[in-house]
């Protein structure tokens, strides 16, 4: 298992709690002695052991709902991010049984969540000091147990408005299982 940190011989790519998902091309990180991981650390360790600005794009894909702390997370993934920087997140929707059934998941995610970080959202307007952090919400896609993906569902990051129609498909459990949530790191500009 490799252990170097350094700027220059990392891949511009992480995939944060990688588990048995390792990526070629990414810088795989995971708490767990795994093959293929790159650097063994515990996300909930704030800072992380990586420099800053070294990524260009960060997978975290079902993490952030295993975190206590959600803020502090997201800071470390915007610190570690360059500026334009793209972030791939997936969560289990707050309706789906995936959000509750596993004993390690700390705390669901609603769509809206993401625009505490981003500048253009009410959200973070009107709570700016939550955190430092920006990212833009470029598009989120709900993922549900019987859609298929002519069904799949985009938001554009118009103000984070969902449809009724989605809403009210949240209402029944298990019918928008996951949110795959797309991100620009902004760091300039602010």
């Amino acid at each position: 298992m490799g252990d170097s940190t350094t700027g220059d011989a990392m891949p511009r790519r992480l995939n944060i709690g990688c588990g048995t998902d390792i990526r070629p091309g990414y810088f795989n990180v995971d708490r767990s002695a795994l093959p293929g991981v790159d650097r063994q650390f515990d996300l909930a360790t704030l800072p992380w052991p990586l420099p800053d600005a070294q990524f260009d794009e960060v997978l975290c894909d079902n993490i952030l709902e295993h975190l206590w702390d959600c803020l502090g997370t997201m800071e470390e993934i915007w610190r570690v991010c360059r500026d334009g920087a793209k972030v791939h997140v997936r969560v289990p929707n707050w309706s789906s049984r995936w959000a509750w059934q596993d004993p390690t998941h700390v705390r669901p995610f609603t769509p809206e969540v993401f625009g505490f970080w981003d500048p253009d959202h009410g959200y973070c307007k009107q709570r700016p000091y939550y955190t430092p952090a920006r990212f833009r919400v470029e598009a989120i896609v709900y993922e549900g147990c019987w859609f298929r993906p002519a069904w799949q569902f985009t938001i554009r990051a118009e103000g984070l408005r969902v449809p009724r129609r989605i809403r009210f498909l949240e209402l029944f459990s298990n019918t928008v299982h996951f949110l795959q949530v797309e991100l620009r790191a902004v760091k300039q500009d602010l």
